[in-house]
């Protein structure tokens, strides 16, 4: 087996329209990396009409309108959209590039498991950034990091 990249964590950011910033960049850079928009998907643990989730901040990047309903997943393999849904949602689908935005730590988000976080980072193929919500959390995700290794 070749070996894999190392994940990206980002740096904490506690606002969403600030983490939805920092996304946009990510995703910028991935399409100026030669990406394209169908190699790409955003999660999130909330909804995008949740008031938490990056996902409500983020409408259209680089002129690529952010979907991830059942309909848009023929749009998204023809690199019509970028995908951004929830981590669940996403469940059994992968990404060459995955973003996963809105992570919190264990006490400030107890129902998004270990297990959740493993499924949802298990998505992608070649690139995996993960965006703290708290410097708790990216404490947090340092140390899983480097359990794994």
């Amino acid at each position: 087996m070749p070996e894999g990249v190392e994940p990206e964590i980002g740096v904490a950011i506690d606002d969403n329209s600030h983490r939805a910033i920092a996304v946009k960049k990510a995703v910028t850079q991935l399409l100026s990396e030669g990406f394209r928009p169908s190699q790409i998907a955003i999660l999130s643990p909330f909804k995008g009409d949740n008031q938490l989730s990056t996902l409500s901040r983020l409408k259209t990047i680089a002129g690529f309108p952010v979907l991830g309903d059942i309909d848009s997943i023929s749009k998204w393999q023809k690199a019509e959209c970028i995908w951004g849904s929830t981590t669940k949602a996403f469940k059994g689908l992968e990404a060459n590039c995955v973003i996963i935005a809105d992570i919190f730590n264990k006490e400030e988000m107890p129902w998004f498991t270990d297990s959740e976080l493993y499924v949802a980072t298990s998505r992608a193929k070649v690139k995996l950034l993960l965006q703290p919500a708290s410097e708790k959390s990216r404490d947090y995700l340092r140390k899983l990091l480097e359990f794994s290794t």
